[in-house]
């Protein structure tokens, strides 16, 4: 239902406006030690997927795993910390950005990808998942550099 704010007249849908955030949602004291050991939790999943990979080599490249561990470190970091302003944007963009690398190594590293429909010739799913996991690195790619520009250029202030 459309309503309109007490506080600075804007229209809006929902429970709360978008413009002044009023009326404003009562705090639970606990959410933010809650929101903090979500983020401690993964920071250590980061480290223990870095850790684990550097201690028991394989023949699989280092890099993607390293790349997904630092995510879910930064990520977590992210969390804690809860930034504002430009640096949420950047560490949007950075997120994506990795992400959308681990993307294109999916589609465009040599072996097999396993999994896909059943009936279909495994030359098929070869191709419809390496096409899915490109486009979605495309599409992410797209997305981290939306918000680089976001970080990069000054928000301007409504009038």
């Amino acid at each position: 239902m459309l309503q309109t704010c007490a506080k600075c007249g804007t229209q809006f849908y929902g429970a709360g406006c978008p413009e002044c955030d009023y009326p404003p949602i009562p705090a639970d004291p606990r959410e933010r030690k809650r929101t903090r050991r979500w983020g401690c939790v993964f920071m250590g999943a980061g480290l223990g997927v870095i850790l684990v990979r550097i201690l028991c080599p394989d023949e699989n490249p280092l890099w993607p795993v390293v790349v997904a561990g630092l995510l879910f470190l930064l990520t977590g970091w992210a969390i804690v910390v809860q930034p504002k302003g430009r640096l949420t944007s950047a560490l949007g963009g950075v997120v994506c950005a990795g992400l959308a690398c681990l993307g294109f190594y999916a589609a465009l590293a040599p072996g097999e990808i396993g999994g896909g429909i059943p009936l279909l010739p495994e030359a098929w799913n070869q191709v419809m998942g390496r096409m899915a996991f490109g486009g979605g690195a495309c599409l992410t790619m797209a997305f981290s550099l939306w918000l680089f520009y976001r970080a990069w250029k000054p928000h301007r202030a409504k009038e």
